[in-house]
């Protein structure tokens, strides 16, 4: 038995390894850093309202597994191990699956860990066509939120809301390349950062527009909420 267990750690191990080699890292601050940044005008809710939610992203269903998500990536199975919370003496690890982008043929989940006692999260986007895995680096310790691809798919944009300042959030855009290219498939195009408020929600108005849905937390309660909207046009 022990034999046994051997090979299949080792093929386990292989496996694995062989999943890893395609991973590509965005999102650093640094490189956003040296990029224009995004630029707003105000806008209000009735505009906002008006704009209907991208529907091209669903959660189509996987093959089932009780301990891995299946993902079908050039007719294979890529295996990611799903999260599982172990308790208070083992923390939580592992992937949560999100859904599909079928404009950019990529599926989303979420990468999650405890180290310590703090939890830690990566969001992962794999290409379904050159199983490239696209990990956005979260400048928090959560991961950031799930990105809304542009209409025809030329942008993908995400955002992230520090938990301890609940008026402060950090948007980031990241331009969809040509998968001839895979390691530039994805790359940081713009960002903006703010201390004055945080995002409700984003919708694209078209493949060069956005518009944010913002809100403001009353300080003297921490409760009551107050919205703003802004647009912003890619330049």
């Amino acid at each position: 038995m022990k034999g046994f267990t051997l090979i299949l750690f080792l093929c386990y191990a292989i496996s694995t390894s062989g999943q890893q080699k395609k991973v590509v890292s965005v999102g650093f601050t640094a490189t956003y850093d040296q990029l224009p940044n995004i630029k707003f005008e105000q806008s209000n809710q009735a505009e906002f309202d008006q704009i209907k939610p991208a529907k091209k992203f669903s959660k189509p269903l996987l093959k089932p597994s009780k301990t891995h998500h299946l993902i079908p990536i050039k007719e294979k199975l890529f295996q990611l191990k799903k999260y599982k919370d172990y308790g208070l003496a083992g923390g939580f690890s592992g992937y949560e699956y999100l859904g599909y982008y079928s404009n950019l043929k990529m599926y989303a989940l979420s990468d999650n860990s405890t180290v310590e006692n703090l939890g830690f999260g990566t969001m992962v986007l794999i290409d379904s066509v050159t199983a490239y895995q696209y990990q956005i680096i979260s400048i928090g310790d959560g991961p950031v939120e799930t990105p809304i691809a542009s209409p025809n798919g030329k942008y993908l944009l995400y955002f992230y809301n520090w938990i301890y300042d609940p008026n402060s959030c950090f948007i980031g855009l990241l331009k969809v390349g040509d998968r001839k290219q895979p390691q530039k498939f994805l790359r940081e195009y713009s960002s903006f950062e703010t201390k004055n408020w945080a995002v409700e929600k984003i919708k694209w108005i078209d493949d060069q527009t956005f518009i944010v849905k913002a809100f403001k937390i009353d300080k003297a309660n921490g409760r009551t909420k107050s919205f703003l909207y802004f647009r912003s046009k890619i330049e």
